[in-house]
Order: structure tokens, then C-alpha cells, then sequence
């Protein structure tokens, strides 16, 4: 099972590394992730649900591990991993790259294929996740594969209270991907402002940028698109130089409806996410379950009024997103 286990990996790295072919890539990514079930510890993964912090949902091992099968996702994180590390190199020649991954799941899924390029004295990974069924279920997958020495350490902890307790550690890279569409739910939005501490001065953190947007889901409109959507624009961007003060607890934001649609004419309001992994490797809206555009049930009109107001807490629960007509 174990040279099966390894086959795949092997076979799965060159499909997400070198290979635009979204079938091989769908394939290979889903043997992969079948061994790595196979050689897991169910009964442990399955121990553990959802754990509820005041910044929002860290998933199940279970759900955690079912994500590695967004393909798209998947394939973006890890080139973008790539890319961010060979920004790291070019930034301190000869060092060995430090990488904190947050959230890793049981499976540690977007570090392997990152094993294809770089040595262990390229590279060193210290896993992070708030679980302990997926740091020990991670553990017993790099042990399987025979890359213990790319891992420093493996911590059980909350991602934010390993950064208030650990401020004197200190990485080249640091990478999470604990995010809903529209940053709902999870808590990317607090481990992505308050990580900065932990980061080298020249370090880099990925997703390096992930912006929300709104749109009009309209009928019958001339502007909109195939779709039935109208660009309204960008309400709130988020990166490592993003100020938790500047959306807390809430993200605020104003809009106003596009001066060309019709009085009458019913529209909803659309929020959309786009993520910049690192480099060219972006995530577009609808891409991934990450990116997945979010429609608000309520319908409005434009007599109902032209300015909006939206509020909601990132990593909160949809149901406390709340829209206000400001005139």
C-alpha cells in the first residue's frame, strides 16, 4: 500500500505541477486523495467534528480532508505555494525556507506536492492545526511517505493563540486556506491579519490577496452579463497589511446601484469572491466552492433606493449578513 500511496503522490504532483489538463488532474487528484483515505485512521479522523471559535468554524478533519477534491483549489494553492517559495529563495539566497501551514487538515494536502520540487534542505514545514485527530492523522501520512525530515513540527493549537504564544518564531512563508466563499464562516479574515507578528520582514503570506465584490443579479437587462449579472465593484480586500480595526467586529461597506438600471426592474444582490494565491495563480469567481458566488434571497428594486449599506462578521454565520437601504 505504502509504494501505491507514494506512486500516487508522485503521479498526482506532476498533474497539479506541470499539467493543464483538468482531467488528468481530477484523476490523479482523486487516487491520491482515495490512498490517503485508505491509509488513514478513520476511526481518529472521524472522532473530531466541527470546532466553534469566536472567529469562526475550523472544519472537521473529515470535511477538512474532503476538500483536497476541489481540483481547481487544490491545483491554485499549490503552484501558488510553489511560487511564494521561490520567492522566499530569491529573497534570502541560500537559507533554508521556513513555512508555517495553518489549518493543515489530516492529510497536510497542499505540502506534499511541494515534496516533488524542493529538498529537505530547501525546505521545512511546521503544521498547524487546531484538531489533534489531523496532526496525528498528518503525521502517520508523511511518516507512510517517507518525508519526515521536510517537517519541524507539528503543533495541535488554535491558529490565534499560536500567534500570541509563539511571537518570537519567525517564517519565511505562511499559508492557510480556512475560508468560505465570501469569508463567512471560517477564519481566515483573523488568522490572515493577525499573523504578521510571526512573518520575517521579508516574508510572504498566502493567499496574498482576496477581495470581495458585489453584483446584480438582474432580468432582462441590457448591461448585465451572460449571467444576468451587473459589476457594481469591490467592498473589502483582504491581505497581511489588512488592519483587524478596519473591519471589526463587522465588515462594513456602502454601494450604489449602477445609474442605468431601470426603476422597476427586480434585482438581487450578489457577493462574489476573487483570491490572488500568489503571483499569476488566482482563483477567479465560481472557480472553487471557496470562490462560489453568493446570492442574497431578498429582492429589491431601485426606487427601493440607490445606496446600500452591508454589514456582516467575516467568519460569522451568512444569516448575520444584513443589507440596509440607505436612501
Amino acid at each position: 500500500m505504502f509504494d501505491s500511496l507514494k506512486y500516487h503522490l508522485k503521479n498526482a504532483s506532476d498533474a497539479i505541477l506541470y499539467s493543464d489538463d483538468k482531467n488528468f488532474q481530477n484523476v490523479a487528484i482523486t487516487f491520491l486523495y482515495n490512498e490517503l483515505d485508505e491509509a488513514s485512521q478513520q476511526s481518529l479522523i472521524e472522532s473530531q467534528k466541527d470546532t466553534e471559535t469566536p472567529e469562526g468554524f475550523c472544519l472537521a478533519p473529515s470535511e477538512a480532508a474532503n476538500c483536497m477534491l476541489d481540483t481547481n483549489r487544490t491545483v491554485k494553492f499549490v503552484r501558488g505555494l510553489v511560487g511564494a517559495i521561490e520567492e522566499a529563495q530569491n529573497r534570502n539566497p541560500g537559507e533554508r525556507i521556513s513555512i508555517l501551514y495553518a489549518g493543515c487538515g489530516p492529510f497536510a494536502t497542499l505540502s506534499l506536492p511541494v515534496t516533488a520540487i524542493f529538498t529537505p534542505d530547501d525546505i521545512g514545514f511546521t503544521v498547524l492545526d487546531i484538531h489533534e485527530a489531523s496532526i496525528q492523522n498528518a503525521k502517520r501520512i508523511i511518516r507512510l511517505l517517507g518525508l519526515r525530515n521536510y517537517f519541524d513540527e507539528y503543533v495541535c493549537q488554535n491558529a490565534l493563540d499560536y500567534f500570541a504564544t509563539h511571537q518570537e518564531k519567525k517564517f519565511d512563508v505562511i499559508i492557510t486556506e480556512t475560508m468560505a466563499s465570501a469569508l463567512f464562516d471560517e477564519p481566515q479574515a483573523a488568522i490572515t491579519t493577525k499573523a504578521a507578528p510571526l512573518l520575517k520582514k521579508n516574508g510572504i503570506f498566502v493567499p496574498e490577496r482576496i477581495v470581495i465584490g458585489v453584483k446584480l443579479k438582474v432580468y432582462k437587462a441590457v448591461n448585465a452579463d451572460d449571467f444576468g449579472h451587473i459589476p457594481v465593484g469591490d467592498i473589502f480586500t483582504l491581505t497581511k497589511d489588512t488592519k483587524p480595526d478596519s473591519f471589526s467586529p463587522r465588515l462594513r461597506a456602502n454601494f450604489e446601484i449602477p445609474p442605468g438600471l431601470e426603476d422597476d426592474l427586480p434585482f438581487s444582490i450578489v457577493l462574489n469572491t476573487k483570491i490572488k494565491v500568489f503571483g499569476p495563480h488566482v482563483l477567479d469567481e465560481g472557480e472553487a466552492g471557496i470562490t462560489r458566488p453568493v446570492t442574497l434571497k431578498r429582492k429589491y428594486q431601485k426606487r427601493d433606493g440607490s445606496k446600500f449599506h452591508i454589514s456582516y462578521p467575516l467568519g460569522g454565520d451568512p444569516k448575520e449578513l444584513r443589507i440596509r437601504v440607505v436612501e
